[in-house]
């Protein structure tokens, strides 16, 4: 699972941090926090919903179209 969800302060609010294999990462706050980054890419690996940082999300869907 590449998000995880909680809030690094003391604050009522919820922080996703989404994480790509390259170890990019990429936070969303408060009600975004279920949105993925803008251009990080959702898919499939091992039945799993992975994210794909937007340098590596071209490879990605080059993946998935072959």
């Amino acid at each position: 699972m590449s998000v995880r969800y909680g809030s690094p302060d003391t604050l009522p609010y919820v922080v996703s941090v989404y994480v790509c294999r390259c170890g990019r990462t990429g936070e969303q706050h408060g009600l975004h926090a279920g949105e993925e980054p803008r251009g990080w890419v959702p898919y499939e690996h091992e039945g799993e919903t992975e994210h794909a940082c937007p340098d590596c999300a071209p490879s990605v869907a080059a993946r998935a179209k072959s």
